[in-house]
């Protein structure tokens, strides 16, 4: 099997015309798609037992948010249209975690979308966008 397109995918906009344009080349290259989303996790600001318990809850209710309700959908429908998916959920900061997978996966690029809404943004990646393309071990796609 050949090494999939890695998407980083939380729903917004922007990685929705990410995945557009991934879904593009994967069923003209016949390559496979790999959907990941991240959830950031930290202990920062937790002071007690009870506040741990709570952000561990809903730690993992967003974990199950995306895997059911924005990931899962999404790899039904390509696999409809007959391209080969796996979806992932990890945990930890955002653009770490995306170039972990990718030194894992070794995939042939990484498509991610691009943020933005004021005028100052519209001139700028977001920081996500700017530092995988400045440091992922593979090819980076920024769809704007």
């Amino acid at each position: 099997m050949a090494n999939p397109i890695l998407v980083p995918f939380d729903g917004s906009e922007a990685a929705e015309r990410a995945l557009t344009w991934a879904t593009g080349v994967a069923r003209a290259q016949h390559i496979p798609i790999h959907l990941l989303a991240v959830v950031e996790w930290s202990y920062f600001g937790v002071q007690n037992p009870m506040e741990l318990a709570q952000a561990q809850s809903e730690h993992i209710a967003d974990v199950q948010r995306l895997r059911n309700q924005v990931l899962a959908p999404r790899a039904e429908q390509l696999r409809a249209s007959g391209i080969d998916v796996e979806l992932a959920v990890e945990p930890g900061p955002v653009t770490a975690t995306i170039l972990e997978i990718a030194e894992r996966l070794q995939p042939q690029l990484i498509v991610v979308g691009r943020r933005g809404g004021s005028r100052l943004s519209k001139l700028l990646m977001g920081s996500t966008s700017s530092a995988l393309v400045q440091t992922a071990p593979v090819p980076v796609v920024v769809v704007p």
